[in-house]
């Protein structure tokens, strides 16, 4: 897990999460849509780079002076089916093993 990647928004793994967050802040329309993330293997690694930050670029230990740039306003993680609320338009990002029905 590097400081690199993504345009300079964080590890390069994260820029999909960054650019959504983004658009949806720019468009208020889309703010009643909630987008999730469904895997525990992000939520690790959302948990390592805040915890290592002082190991990022330079970009990223500045963007993290400002505010934490693991943290999205219009993200969140999905923690289980049984805390999706399927009442309604959403977006869900999922690894292709994580949308798996047992």
């Amino acid at each position: 897990m590097g400081g690199g990647g993504g345009g300079g928004k964080g590890p390069g793994g994260l820029f999909p999460f960054r650019s959504k967050d983004e658009y949806w802040e720019a468009h208020p329309e889309l703010h009643k849509v909630p987008i999730y993330y469904a895997s525990t293997l992000a939520k690790k690694c959302m948990t390592v780079y805040q915890t290592y930050i002082n190991m990022m670029n330079e970009n990223i230990r500045k963007q993290f002076a400002v505010a934490n740039p693991f943290v999205f306003k219009h993200i969140s993680n999905l923690k289980s089916m049984q805390h999706f609320d399927d009442a309604g338009p959403s977006v869900v990002m999922a690894s292709p093993g994580m949308l798996q029905v047992p």
